[in-house]
């Protein structure tokens, strides 16, 4: 028997739509309209099949219902965690918006002065292609060297106000942040803590009872 072969049995139009406790509640009405024990002057090997048949449907209609129910269950938690995951996304943005705009002035400094380095190397003749490149400069070993410095210096100061700013939302809503276990000095990975969002959670909820009050 199979899962349409079973709704019908059960009378049962929509298989989307039944539900346990449906499923019980026609069962016991089946249980007790063909039960052999009802029919005892009656075609018994007629009635032992049908309540046979009954029962083979109501294990399948049961198992399709615990079925649904374990997808639902799996959706509403899958539904849970991209609804999660986004709300630490939009707070992760706003921590490197904002470590954006108040390390702003550092990197224009370090900008402005990269550039003044850089305008000031003397030039040579030197492969066709390129059109000439530039002598290195005292200190430096290459080129390259002097915007990878300004990379270094740019992402520094960067982290420092990530950090800055990732210490003060932390302190905001009680999280505890082990800066030691920060791998590659990237602040923002405090946000990967397993409980951190949900004591973020809790402290929007209580913030809101206090606001209703």
């Amino acid at each position: 028997m199979d899962l349409y072969e079973a709704l019908s049995v059960f009378e049962i139009a929509d298989k989307n739509n039944v539900n346990e406790d449906e499923v019980k509640s026609i069962y016991r009405k089946l249980c007790f309209l063909y039960h052999p024990d009802a029919h005892q002057n009656e075609d018994f090997k007629y009635y032992n099949d049908l309540i046979s048949k009954i029962n083979s449907a109501y294990e399948i209609l049961k198992r399709h219902c615990a079925y649904k129910q374990n997808k639902s269950s799996f959706t509403n938690r899958e539904e849970q965690r991209v609804k999660q995951q986004t709300e630490k996304e939009k707070i992760l943005m706003d921590i490197i918006v904002k470590a954006y705009y108040a390390s702003k002035a550092e990197i224009d400094k370090i900008n402005s002065e990269f550039l003044d380095l850089f305008l000031s190397l003397p030039q040579k003749v030197g492969h066709m292609t390129t059109g000439g490149y530039r002598k290195p400069i005292a200190g430096y070993h290459h080129i390259d060297e002097i915007f990878e410095n300004k990379s270094k210096a740019e992402s520094k100061v960067m982290k420092k106000y990530i950090k800055m700013l990732a210490l003060e939302f932390a302190e905001k809503y009680g999280i505890e942040i082990n800066f030691l276990e920060v791998i590659g000095g990237d602040y923002i990975n405090f946000l990967n803590n397993t409980y951190w969002y949900e004591k973020y959670i809790n402290y929007q909820e209580q913030d809101d009872i206090k606001k209703l009050n």
